[in-house]
């Protein structure tokens, strides 16, 4: 098919979308520094000279020529046209595409009178003496930074934009629609008046909205941005990220500030690694932007209240994208711009390496809400700390139940056995949802479709080694599950009847919840051809080691209750043993 989306629908489509993630799904992708590489899909090659570039979002193999963005790869690697590349892209991560129609028409020209409207602000700035000009050389920023951010000057009067747009040809729909200008009884005036202008600009290098910052200090607003548009939202943009991504990748992570100025300020003080959230709070969008660039980001808001609010909601945020999270406030109730600007960088960058990680900034912003003196105030906290350790792994929780039995004075057995209560009530009152919101027979699907981290390993390894097969049924309790011993059996009558695994006769057999679970295991899953057999073994042993953690639990919980000494000392011994074992599996306690 021919291309029937709009240009707007598939550029937000390119934006969301990361190509690491695209053709991760279907070849097995290797770091290789900021880039990642492959043995190329569109030609055979021992040796990888396929890479992925996740700055730039595109993929070059060295070896045959193929090249270009995520459309381009989608269109070579199925033999689809471009309608077609788009569509399945959409389809695969549940993005709702726009028809072509009046939505498409203008688009370009739109960018086209933001771009007019960001050089008549910039001019401004630069023609002459003006308080905008002023202010911002009062706020220290140098000439050549204001031309890297493009920062301009709306003076204050009523038109000025409105006339220079209107002799360039500009409609006042068009002007309307972006935001530039505000309407009263029929007459345009300038939506901008008597502030900095930011220009925000996108990753493809398009201005998309503005941020004005008032001169007066009686202003209502003292910050006025773009209302969203068709070539803005702000769920989808970072300010500054256009000019900063690269320094992301170059220094392994982001920091993520509130304010223009915050940015821009680092940004001057040699902190280049900085974007600002576009006066919103902080968005699912926005962390997977973010992620195409790092994996780790350190969040540095304003140490009030509504600082620590907005860092809470981001750390949970980016966590649940899958990026690493730590938080930091800048001391002496000073924000990141006065910081840098009085402190310096090195000041500003030993605060990021005591940033605090995700479960510790949460206990440390419970710990302020509680009165600690008081046993009221303490019980308190010790509550609200085991909800937030229970949310942990194993390893995390294991540290943090000592960090905060230290602190307060308690055993972790007192923890242990509160983290295990709020456990039992969360998974009593999630089964009572799912039984009121399902019908039983949706019920019964999604609890036969639940596997474990080592089923769905074994899973894979089977479909690439149907030896495997073998090896699994001499350890049968290595899979138990229904659904994992569902698979096992059609693949093993299948290499019985055929002699091969056929995934596509297989599929036929599996309920819609069935297939869905197993295509995630078969692009999800990545497996390294030459290393099956170390594979397995890892399975095997993660397997064995899941069963002794139980065995830990039951023990440590005896032994909280024990008081005969023998009894305590003869669990101790058991519970060593038992770590000892685990260590030996896994190389880690």
């Amino acid at each position: 098919m021919g291309n029937v989306y709009s240009k707007s629908s598939i550029e937000n489509l390119k934006n969301t979308v990361d190509i690491v993630d695209v053709i991760s799904r279907r070849v097995e992708l290797k770091r290789a520094g900021a880039n990642y590489k492959a043995c190329c899909p569109f030609h055979k090659e021992k040796t990888p000279s396929f890479m992925v570039s996740e700055s730039r979002q595109y993929f070059t193999c060295f070896g045959c020529g193929e090249k270009g963005d995520v459309f381009q790869f989608m269109m070579k690697y199925y033999n689809l046209d471009f309608g077609e590349a788009v569509e399945k892209l959409a389809d695969e991560y549940g993005i709702r595409m726009e028809k072509k129609g009046r939505s498409d028409d203008g688009l370009t020209r739109l960018f086209e009178v933001n771009r007019l409207a960001a050089r008549f602000f910039y001019n401004a700035m630069t023609s002459g003496p003006n308080p905008g000009y002023t202010y911002m050389r009062g706020r220290g920023l140098s000439n050549s930074t204001m031309k890297k951010f493009g920062i301009g000057y709306a003076d204050e009067k009523w038109s000025s934009l409105y006339e220079h747009l209107k002799k360039n040809g500009v409609s006042d729909k068009d002007m309307l629609d972006l935001g530039l200008v505000s309407q009263k009884n029929g007459k345009c005036y300038d939506r901008f008046r008597n502030r900095v202008i930011f220009p925000i600009i996108n990753t493809s290098g398009k201005v998309i909205g503005f941020g004005g910052r008032a001169l007066e200090k009686d202003a209502q607003a003292k910050y006025l941005n773009s209302p969203e548009s068709r070539v803005f939202l702000k769920k989808n943009n970072l300010y500054g990220l256009n000019i900063t991504r690269g320094n992301a990748v170059s220094s392994g992570y982001m920091i993520l500030v509130e304010g223009y100025m915050d940015a821009i300020s680092l940004y001057q003080h040699g902190v280049e690694n900085v974007a600002a959230s576009c006066g919103t709070a902080l968005t699912e969008e926005q962390a997977r932007l973010l992620k195409r660039y790092t994996k780790d980001v350190v969040l540095s808001y304003d140490a009030d209240a509504a600082g620590r609010k907005a860092a809470l909601r981001g750390i949970e945020i980016l966590r649940k994208e899958g990026l690493g999270v730590k938080v930091l406030h800048v001391t002496d109730g000073k924000d990141p711009d006065d910081f840098v600007k009085m402190y310096g960088k090195d000041a500003y960058l030993d605060l990021v390496g005591k940033a605090l990680p995700y479960a510790a900034y949460k206990l440390e912003s419970a710990k302020q809400r509680y009165e600690l003196g008081t046993t009221e105030g303490k019980i308190a906290y010790l509550r609200e700390a085991s909800r937030i350790i229970s949310a942990l792994d194993p390893v995390e929780e294991d540290q943090y139940k000592r960090i905060v039995a230290d602190d307060q004075g308690v055993s972790t057995g007192v923890l242990t056995r509160e983290i295990e209560s709020i456990r039992n009530k969360e998974s009593k009152k999630a089964e009572k949802t799912r039984s009121t919101s399902q019908p039983a027979d949706a019920q019964a699907e999604v609890q036969d479709v639940e596997l474990t981290r080592v089923e769905k390993n074994l899973i894979r390894l089977f479909m690439m080694d149907s030896k495997y097969l073998d090896r699994i049924e001499k350890e049968p309790d290595l899979i138990e599950s229904p659904f994992a011993l569902k698979l096992f059996v059609l693949a093993r009558d299948r290499i019985k009847k055929d002699g091969t695994v056929d995934v596509r006769s297989m599929t036929d057999e599996l309920t819609d919840a069935e297939q869905k679970v197993f295509m995630d295991i078969r692009e999800n899953v990545l497996i390294d051809p030459q290393q099956k057999e170390e594979f397995f073994i890892q399975c095997r042993n993660a397997h064995e080691a899941d069963k002794l953690r139980s065995e830990e639990r039951a023990l440590s919980a005896q032994l909280d209750m024990a008081e005969d000494e023998e009894i305590i000392s003869e669990l101790q011994r058991r519970l060593m043993s038992v770590r000892n074992k685990i260590l030996s599996l896994t190389g880690n306690a």
